[in-house]
């Protein structure tokens, strides 16, 4: 339940009006509303606003945004931006309609009119793959668009979200513009109150809040200064288990530190119980029998081998902490680890993930904005069972 004084106060702050439609509010007409949901970003006034019935009523799922939405709404910003014209969506390039784009426009940069391309992608997750598939598609274009008119071009890839480090510098080497949520924010400032979709509004908005460094920006920063090694191991250990603590509880609890079976042979660097009753976690528990999430953290210089993968298979049982384990390597896995952790999945039916930084970072990335970091994890499990 929350105080009188904060609804007190989110009304004055409000001019007594739906933070999404403007609607005049009263005590009996007004809702709180979650900008990010309640188990990512609080309670706190930052966190909420109040809103009409009718928008109550249509915010039931939040952030369960579809691409097209995405579009038409970067579409509509632009339009309302007069350094840009010409703003289409879907537009096709050529007469046999074989080159269809997202969102073409001119943009007017330095008093000179230019035509930008923009790749439109509604994702929290991404892999390379998915970052070479934008590229190659944006080339393309591009290559095309060389052989039909002399004007400057400039490609762009567009996020409703937050973009891992690494794959901002692939993106960035091959030429292509990143307009993530961050950048969308500044650059739309003036437009984002005019948005016509609540959830994409609300969205914006609470990228708008966000002032200074918080707990996810300062994780990263610390992961990136930890060095990998032997030496820093200790260090890379506690930062894994604050990262897993800030993301995951307490919808899970919090980390068991350094664990050992009752054989006193295996020991894992952490354990999180697994109790949840819906959602992701409930799905993993149910299918991959998840009742405990179980971890290694490995602070190599080189990819873990398949020796990591058999100690992590060995520890994992059906009676005790389950069949689902996660490796966090600070470069990955070599291809005789990946092809060790299939054949684990295939004989055992035991289920091995291998995180990195920069999956680490995204996860942090997500959390901070208000969106599932699990659907990392997500992902990476289902690149793993469509890739056997």
């Amino acid at each position: 339940m929350l105080d009188k004084s904060l609804f007190e106060e989110l009304m004055k702050n409000q001019n007594s009006r739906c933070a999404i439609c403007g609607e005049k509010l009263s005590r009996e007409s007004a809702y709180f509303h979650h900008v990010i949901p309640k188990e990512y970003g609080g309670d706190n006034i930052d966190n909420l606003v109040l809103i009409c019935e009718s928008h109550n009523l249509s915010l039931t799922t939040p952030y369960i945004i579809l691409n097209y939405e995405f579009e038409l709404c970067l579409a509509e910003l632009m339009s309302n931006d007069r350094n840009f014209s010409n703003v289409k969506t879907e537009h096709i390039l050529d007469d046999n309609k074989s080159y269809s784009v997202d969102i073409y426009a001119q943009e007017l940069i330095n008093q000179e009119w230019q035509t930008v391309i923009i790749e439109t992608k509604v994702r929290y997750a991404f892999t390379m793959r998915i970052i070479d598939s934008i590229i190659a598609r944006l080339t393309h274009y591009y290559n095309f668009l060389l052989t039909k008119n002399n004007s400057k071009i400039k490609l762009v890839f567009a996020c409703p979200g937050s973009i891992a480090s690494i794959h901002k510098q692939v993106l960035q080497n091959a030429g292509i513009e990143i307009w993530d949520i961050d950048y969308l924010t500044k650059r739309f400032n003036n437009q984002i109150k005019n948005i016509k979709n609540p959830q994409l509004k609300l969205l914006f908005s609470a990228a708008q809040r966000r002032i200074g460094k918080n707990r996810e920006d300062e994780l990263i920063e610390q992961l990136r200064a930890c060095p990998p090694g032997k030496k820093d191991w200790p260090q890379y250990q506690k930062l894994v288990g604050s990262i897993l603590e800030e993301l995951f509880c307490p919808t899970l609890e919090k980390p068991i530190a350094e664990l050992a079976d009752s054989f006193r042979v295996n020991r894992r660097d952490f354990i999180l119980p697994n109790y949840a009753k819906e959602g992701f976690w409930a799905y993993l528990r149910s299918r991959y029998m998840a009742d405990h999430i179980v971890v290694d953290a490995k602070n190599y210089q080189i990819k873990i081998k398949k020796k990591e993968a058999l100690q992590m298979a060995n520890y994992l049982k059906s009676f005790g902490a389950g069949l689902f384990g996660i490796i966090v390597s600070r470069n990955g896995a070599d291809s005789g680890c990946m092809h060790t952790i299939r054949e684990i999945w295939l004989v055992q039916q035991k289920l091995l993930i291998v995180l990195t930084d920069s999956d680490l970072e995204q996860m942090l990335l997500n959390h901070r904005d208000g969106i599932p970091p699990e659907s990392v994890i997500q992902q990476k499990i289902e690149a793993f069972r469509l890739s056997l």
